[in-house]
């Protein structure tokens, strides 16, 4: 029998299907990934204990120690000009008040690894911007006097400033700011505040496209200045067709992918869930490897990618690894 290594580099050539679904946990698989294999690592990990009913997860008191070496060997596979996008939100502790273990990661990863922080984005779930138009939000983690957590951060780790990255393919249409904001006016505009802050309204009027914010938003269906769209059958079963706990949107993968990796770039989640890293990663012309301990997270991953003909290798390292 192959092993692991020899599996995922037969996976991701030419002569292989593309994609590679692995069970197994990460902290035992990553090490067999070649380095400078993965150009962009899209994950989103579980967060402390609270979804512990369907995926067990880490005590907060536990969980950097749990997590750093994982993220160390994510690390090891990139490539020279690869990224680390990281989607972990600090969550409560019982008194009401928020972890900081976030925090504490990126510290780490910044202080001690010598990673570069090259961006935060913050994620405003869909869900939640929904509720709050309609104030119907209901119930919530710890103490009902702390205002409700809609956001969940997005870290970006890369090995320097010089990584990869295609600004212009996340761009969105300016739309009508042109015709509003110039009013006739030419020329260099101060801010009225006397802050010293201003523009060329005529000259940034010209261009057709905007930089994006760094809001990510997953709940309308035109752009905003952001990274949003309304789910539907098109985008793989982004409406959590494959019930798992933790769906992640396509909207998160698809702009990283975008922004971050070329054609038939290797791309990988080493917490794969139900498979939408790799299910977009397929859709937007990419090679993708995905990671999962739990054979129930595998089993909807499977699903999905037959659902939508991704074609993938399968490796159940506990066979290969025995």
């Amino acid at each position: 029998m192959k092993s692991i290594r020899q599996q995922i580099i037969h996976g991701l050539s030419n002569d292989g299907p593309g994609h590679v679904l692995v069970l197994g946990d990460c902290l035992d698989i990553l090490e067999h990934v070649p380095s400078n294999t993965v150009q962009a690592f899209i994950t989103s990990p579980p967060y402390d204990t609270r979804r512990k009913a369907t995926y067990g997860g880490v005590h907060e008191a536990g969980y950097l120690e749990w997590l750093l070496p994982r993220i160390r060997l994510m690390v090891m596979a990139l490539t020279p000009t690869g990224v680390l996008v990281c989607n972990i939100s600090p969550g409560r502790k019982s008194d009401g008040s928020l972890s900081i273990y976030d925090m504490q990661l990126v510290s780490t990863l910044v202080v001690e690894d010598g990673l570069a922080f090259a961006q935060k984005l913050n994620w405003l779930k869909g869900n939640f911007s929904k509720f709050v138009k309609n104030n119907t939000l209901m119930g919530g983690a710890g103490t009902g006097s702390v205002h409700r957590d809609c956001c969940e951060p997005i870290y970006v780790f890369a090995r320097n400033m010089k990584f990869y990255r295609d600004i212009n393919a996340v761009k969105n249409p300016i739309g009508d700011w042109a015709s509003t904001r110039v009013n006739g006016k030419s020329g260099r505009v101060n801010s009225s505040t006397g802050s010293g802050f201003g523009c060329d309204r005529v000259k940034a009027a010209e261009n057709e496209f905007a930089r994006p914010h760094n809001v990510v938003r997953d709940d309308f269906d035109e752009c905003e200045n952001g990274i949003i769209v309304t789910p539907t059958a098109t985008n793989g079963g982004e409406n959590n067709t494959y019930k798992h706990s933790a769906v992640f949107p396509t909207t998160i993968p698809a702009h990283f992918i975008a922004y971050a990796t070329r054609a038939m770039d290797v791309v990988c989640d080493p917490f794969v869930g139900s498979g939408t890293t790799m299910y977009t990663a397929f859709r937007d012309g990419r090679r993708s490897i995905g990671i999962d301990s739990s054979p129930d997270s595998i089993e909807k991953a499977k699903q999905r990618l037959n659902d939508n003909n991704v074609p993938y290798l399968f490796i159940d390292a506990s066979k290969v690894l025995a």
